[in-house]
């Protein structure tokens, strides 16, 4: 299944607006990033990732890029190449702060936290999830992963305190 891009991304893109005067490189732009996102659609990560850093070499300049970032970090989350995967969702949240992607990044974070049994961390990540997204379905599965993790350690102090720490932030949420 090929991923189609819809005609107004073309035009205005995510970073920028398309020039008349450079319409190639526009379109080499487009089918790079077309070509990695296949690649991590048909499972091919390796490869993917490949496509993805040279899309950000070539063309990081036009449009794309959050979606590059994310869809690059994601790769390697799922390689479980976790340190790289949170460098690239970091950048994405850096440099593209009103992207769809950043809430799922922010989450996507704390998971790779998680999966190397780093807990504290991965509450933090979680906690920034539902702290700045409370109405978006990430900050609802940030609960709930936190909820996991408290039930693994429920005589932890750190995770007593982290609990505490998440049922205050939730409730001051609710009131807002």
């Amino acid at each position: 299944m090929r991923y189609i891009l819809p005609f107004f991304v073309l035009l205005s893109g995510c970073g920028g607006y398309l020039k008349s005067y450079d319409y190639s490189t526009n379109q080499k732009a487009v089918i790079q990033y077309q070509r990695a996102y296949d690649l991590k659609t048909q499972g091919k990560y390796g490869p993917a990732i490949s496509e993805f850093k040279r899309f950000l070499d070539y063309y990081s300049d036009i449009y794309f890029v959050d979606e590059c970032y994310f869809h690059l970090a994601d790769c390697l989350r799922l390689l479980n190449q976790f340190p790289e995967a949170r460098k690239y969702y970091k950048q994405l949240i850096k440099k593209k702060k009103d992207s769809p992607f950043v809430a799922e990044a922010r989450f996507r974070t704390g998971e790779c936290w998680e999966a190397e049994s780093i807990y504290p961390k991965a509450i933090s990540a979680y906690k920034v999830v539902i702290e700045k997204h409370y109405q978006n379905e990430w900050a609802k599965r940030s609960i709930e992963r936190c909820d996991q993790i408290f039930a693994k350690f429920p005589e932890a102090k750190w995770a007593k305190k982290a609990k505490k720490e998440v049922e205050k932030l939730i409730k001051k949420l609710k009131k807002v």
